[in-house]
């Protein structure tokens, strides 16, 4: 067990520790027979432990129970930690990122990158862990508190989890009356998809703001057209593109 100064940073006493560990021996499971037998300071920053353990040791709150049935025996490295950085941009790039949409389930994944092996994560959805699958918009909070005693807390705004469309688009219409094929039908569209129709010299020749599968190219002549749907529940792009032929 060693005591650091809060003048210097010196370690300012070292000694054995044993026993349970903790307040009315409960604590740290420790045996009567779990000792620190020696403890070396090799610097300001470093400690050298030895000894041995029984059982359901612990290294702390947050590593073990290290189970074993045979009296072992253990020699650790102590670290003094770090001071914890004053804000997230200085806290080695501890971020919350969100993976691309997984246009099949409809759903993404929010992730806490660059934290400190061995950090602790809760959720504002009740969830633990370094990642969250998400399946609806709505601001995503976490609190991650790494084995220093470091905390940050981190937010996402999802507007969109993402939606496939139900196919293929198709590249060709007949609008010649039959009611085959005379309209462009977008399968599975969204509401409120923005279109915009252009023909081959670039020219916007139809656009709207909430398509409803009813362009069928009235007044338009045979030909190729390029149009721009958009969404923001569209995956894997906000954006489609492509070319629809007129057959007259």
């Amino acid at each position: 067990m060693a005591q650091l100064s809060g003048v210097d940073g010196r370690w300012q006493w070292v000694s054995t520790a044993g026993g349970y560990g903790g307040p009315g021996g409960t604590g740290y499971p420790f045996s009567d027979d779990d000792t620190a037998g020696d403890v070396q300071v090799l610097d300001n920053e470093h400690l050298l432990v030895s000894g041995a353990f029984c059982q359901g040791a612990r290294l702390g709150d947050q590593i073990g129970p290290l189970a074993t049935t045979t009296y072992d025996g253990f020699l650790a490295r102590i670290t003094r930690p770090l001071p914890c950085p004053d804000s997230l941009a200085a806290a080695a790039g501890v971020q919350l990122v969100a993976d691309s949409a997984d246009c099949q389930a409809g759903s993404r994944t929010l992730r806490v990158l660059g934290a400190p092996a061995g950090s602790a994560f809760a959720w504002n959805t009740g969830a633990t862990g370094p990642s969250l699958a998400v399946t609806a918009p709505g601001r995503y909070e976490v609190r991650a508190r790494t084995l220093g005693g470091c905390g940050y807390r981190l937010g996402y705004t999802v507007t969109a989890v993402g939606v496939a469309l139900g196919g293929p688009l198709p590249n060709v219409i007949t609008p010649n009356g039959d009611g085959l094929n005379d309209r462009w039908v977008v399968p599975g569209l969204l509401a409120g998809t923005r279109l915009r129709l252009y023909n081959r010299w670039g020219r916007l020749v139809y656009q709207t703001a909430a398509y409803a599968n009813e362009w069928a190219a009235a007044g338009a002549p045979a030909g190729l057209y390029y149009y721009v749907l958009e969404n923001e529940q569209l995956c894997a792009s906000p954006r489609i593109k492509g070319w629809v032929e007129v057959i007259r």
